[in-house]
């Protein structure tokens, strides 16, 4: 799905990772944003920043996996790239068994919240 979408990295913050998309990759038959790439980006970002986290603090390749998701999409998405934003992780401790909360955001150009999703992971 990354590649199909053309999905890539763009740059963080010491709050947020930013993830972009262009638009026509991401587009059904009545052009407009498809709900499908845009669940997954949201879901892709928020993996990226849960594993950085605890790949750091494990020191070993981690894969999470998705135990909850729930998307909210509150306005349409015009266009020409989609922008992802998930939060920067930090976690404190390894005890062997991780669940994490975050809520990711698909923003228009101008700033404004167009989806987000409520995710938990497991690891």
């Amino acid at each position: 799905m990354v590649e199909f979408m053309g999905l890539e990295f763009v740059d963080s913050s010491d709050a947020v990772h930013r993830f972009g998309a262009p638009y026509s990759s991401c587009k059904n038959q009545l052009d407009v944003a498809f709900g499908g790439a845009i669940a997954t980006g949201l879901t892709l970002a928020g993996w990226f920043s849960l594993t950085q986290a605890a790949e750091s603090i494990t020191g070993s390749e981690c894969n999470p996996m998705v135990a909850r998701a729930e998307f909210i999409f509150s306005a349409p998405h015009p266009g020409p790239e989609l922008t992802f934003l998930s939060p920067v992780t930090h976690l404190s401790a390894w005890q062997g068994r991780l669940r994490h909360s975050m809520t990711t955001h698909l923003s228009d150009p101008q700033g404004h919240i167009c989806a987000q999703a409520d995710l938990t992971f497991v690891l």
